[in-house]
């Protein structure tokens, strides 16, 4: 059956497509495209943070073993970035929150399940908007916590140089 045949899953005689159907079939098409992209932009998501919470334990890790840290000035510009991230996201899951009731759709089967979707959709189990979202702002705060720990090594590691050179005698130039 070819393109022309196949019109809204009933197979169709020969017609000759003009240029309106022809944009009204790719307009279904991408539809059917965002509407399956739509379906899994939740599971991308869910992937998405468990990518950043792999890298921010890897960051933490290098921290932990020395081989990362940050100037304090950096450090601040990069933890009122997390900030305000972690205070755009705590408006999410606030709003997320406001949603995760059972919408008055009608005292009959198919508007308590529909009810029931939305709420779920909002802060149920899986990859609902809350249970995305509560474990990105937890990436953002440990973040925000090793960012702060790098500034901490920086400094201690700045101290430690200082330290190093008040040993030395200015007359002798040499260490104690």
């Amino acid at each position: 059956m070819s393109d022309s045949e196949f019109v809204s899953g009933t197979a169709m005689a020969p017609m000759m497509m003009t240029q309106d159907s022809v944009a009204a079939t790719q307009t279904m098409k991408e539809a059917s495209v965002a509407s399956e992209t739509a379906d899994l932009q939740p599971m991308m998501t869910a992937a998405r943070v468990t990518q950043l919470t792999a890298q921010v334990d890897t960051l933490r890790k290098s921290i932990e073993a020395g081989d990362l840290y940050l100037d304090p000035a950096a450090g601040e510009e990069i933890k009122a970035m997390l900030q305000e991230q972690m205070e755009r996201v705590d408006g999410w899951l606030e709003r997320a929150n406001t949603l995760a009731r059972r919408a008055p759709f009608g005292a009959n089967p198919v508007g308590e399940a529909m009810g029931l979707k939305f709420e779920d959709r909002a802060a149920g189990e899986g990859i609902s908007f809350r249970s995305v979202f509560t474990p990105y702002r937890e990436v953002l705060e440990d973040a925000h916590e090793a960012v702060s720990q790098a500034m901490n090594l920086y400094q201690q590691i700045e101290q430690d140089n200082v330290d190093s050179f008040k040993r030395i005698r200015p007359d002798e130039n040499q260490a104690v």
